[in-house]
Formats: C-alpha cells, sequence, structure tokens
C-alpha cells in the first residue's frame, strides 16, 4: 500500500522559505545529527515519503561514513528487545507484532511501517522503539505529571 502510494514530494525549509526537492531535502537532512519524520498515522502518501526520506538518508550515511539508526514512536521503548530482534533477522514480521502487543498497543495497519522497517533490517541499522508505554501516557492523561506516583515519574536530570 505504501509503495502504491508514491508520489513526488517536495519540502519548504522553514528558516527561509525556500522550496527543496527531494535530493536537496536529503542533501540538508543528512548534515543532522537527529531528525524526526512524522506523518499522518492513516495517510499512506506520508509513509511513502517517510520512507523515501529514510532511503535517501541511508544512502548518504553510508557514502559519507555517518551512523544512521531508525528509532519508531510506535513501538514502546520497553519493547526494545523484539525490534532488535527483528533488526537482526531472528524475529520476523508476525513475532514483532506479536512481541510488542503492535495491534493493541498501536493499531494503525503494520504494512504501512513495514517498508521502514525492511529497509532498517536490510542495511544493518539500528532500530529502537521510542515511545512511552501506553500505560505512562494515560497515567499522565487522568493524574496529572505532578500526581503521578513515584514509581510512574521519569527520573528528572540533576542541575
Amino acid at each position: 500500500i505504501v509503495a502504491r502510494s508514491a508520489q513526488p514530494f517536495r519540502a519548504q525549509r522553514n528558516a527561509d522559505g525556500h522550496a527543496l526537492e527531494q535530493a536537496q531535502l536529503f542533501d540538508e537532512l543528512s548534515r543532522y545529527d537527529v531528525v524526526c519524520l512524522g506523518e499522518a498515522h492513516d495517510t499512506p502518501r506520508d509513509h511513502y515519503a517517510e520512507l523515501a526520506i529514510t532511503e535517501g538518508l541511508e544512502r548518504r550515511a553510508r557514502v559519507s561514513g555517518r551512523a544512521l539508526g531508525v528509532g519508531f514512536e510506535m513501538f514502546q521503548a520497553t519493547y526494545g528487545d523484539a525490534l532488535h530482534g527483528y533488526s537482526i533477522g531472528s524475529v520476523d514480521d508476525a513475532g514483532l507484532r506479536k512481541r510488542t502487543e503492535y495491534d493493541q498497543r498501536w493499531g494503525y495497519p503494520y504494512a504501512y511501517y513495514r517498508p521502514v522497517l525492511e529497509l532498517g533490517r536490510a542495511y544493518g541499522l539500528p532500530l529502537k522503539a521510542r515511545n512511552a508505554s501506553r500505560e505512562l501516557t494515560h497515567a499522565v492523561a487522568s493524574q496529572g505529571l505532578l500526581d503521578m506516583q513515584p514509581a510512574h515519574r521519569c527520573a528528572q536530570p540533576d542541575g
């Protein structure tokens, strides 16, 4: 479904409003240490753009010798081991979905995210689970951050 949604896309640099074609966008993004991509979760065209950008960044990282990893919002951090297993080929798609409780915890079509997962695995990129647990986000939403029990609070950095 993602491949069928392929369309040319462009970007606009916020600082000066300059329009960037795809290759320009990839070149510019490749200069940063961290790039966050977002999509409308239920829009295959957006997932295609994420795939194209990730692939463009992978090529540029490989040529330049820079490291590249891919973080995923749809996987909660507690399921990082399952995502690592997928990245090294010891867990397949069905196993990843089951071990991360993907369908219950995320729910958007797995087919939208699979191409970027496959790309990461094919190129040996570290794949990282980046979302907070649903239990934590629900606790914050219902109790507020200040009223949370200490076991749910995140550690505050010193200084």
